[in-house]
């Protein structure tokens, strides 16, 4: 049955523990790059659960409130260096990493220690196997194509998994990416906010504005599991493109078949394009 469900990753269900896990991994197999990478997605998963049901409209002391925050952000930040890291292996982020974790590591955990660790995975599809393939080669000729067209698109590329059954196709994204040789594309997870229809809306971190540094004029690939209705990776791109990108393309491991539209497997298809 489709839907997220709370499974172990890497031997973790809570916010409190992947802190632990990253940590270790850090500090102990740095070179475990591709858990690092899963485990700081799921901080990022936690850390926007964590703000959307503890502090989103807290009515607090406003000293408490800008503690939650920067906590928030603090846990942000790592989980960006991390994926930084996993991704080029620079060890400036690693030095990084180690020393905020080895300051703030008992602070990081209590920020998000009783939020779970929700995991949709691309094998929770009883076509992963026949998609597949098919996914990475739509992914292959979006990039070829869009490069043909503007030689730098790929190095400035933001892939934006979609929480939480977007990360192990963006996982995918990455592999093919880095297997065409590009290296300078980033990677990033955004959540929604709501399991309903009609009114979902993405839960953006304190100073949201902070994004338009990151999304502003960037090339950003959307990715997701399972496309149905369109309206969690809809409100993802209605949030992107509030903030100003060249281009927003979504990913999608599987859709579902709507006649006149798809067929049902997968899609990549661009949907905004700032110079049209």
């Amino acid at each position: 049955m489709l839907g997220d469900r709370l499974e172990p990753l890497y031997g973790v269900t809570d916010g409190a523990q992947v802190v632990d896990r990253l940590y270790k991994e850090l500090e102990h197999h740095p070179e475990h790059r591709t858990e690092v990478r899963q485990l700081a997605m799921y901080l990022n998963q936690v850390t926007f659960d964590a703000y959307a049901q503890h502090y989103h409209g807290m009515m607090a002391a406003p000293e408490e409130v800008e503690n939650a925050y920067e906590r928030i952000h603090l846990s942000l930040d790592v989980a960006q260096d991390a994926v930084a890291y996993a991704h080029t292996g620079d060890k400036t982020y690693l030095d990084s990493l180690q020393k905020t974790l080895d300051g703030h590591k008992d602070e990081l955990a209590a920020a998000v220690s009783d939020v779970p660790v929700t995991r949709r995975t691309l094998d929770d599809l009883p076509f992963r196997d026949r998609w597949e393939d098919a996914f990475r080669q739509k992914v292959r000729a979006h990039i070829e194509r869009e490069v043909g067209k503007d030689p730098s698109y790929a190095d400035d590329l933001l892939v934006l998994a979609v929480e939480s059954g977007g990360v192990e196709p963006a996982g995918i994204v990455c592999e093919e990416l880095e297997a065409m040789g590009y290296s300078d594309f980033d990677v990033e997870a955004v959540r929604y906010s709501s399991q309903t229809r009609m009114d979902r809306e993405v839960i953006a971190p304190p100073q949201a504005e902070e994004h338009i540094k990151r999304f502003a004029g960037r090339n950003i690939l959307v990715v997701d599991d399972f496309r149905f209705n369109g309206s969690a990776i809809g409100a993802v791109e209605r949030y992107v493109e509030g903030f100003g990108p060249a281009t927003v393309t979504e990913a999608q491991f599987y859709v579902h078949p709507a006649p006149y539209l798809f067929n049902g497997g997968p899609e990549v298809f661009m949907v905004h394009r700032a110079d049209e």
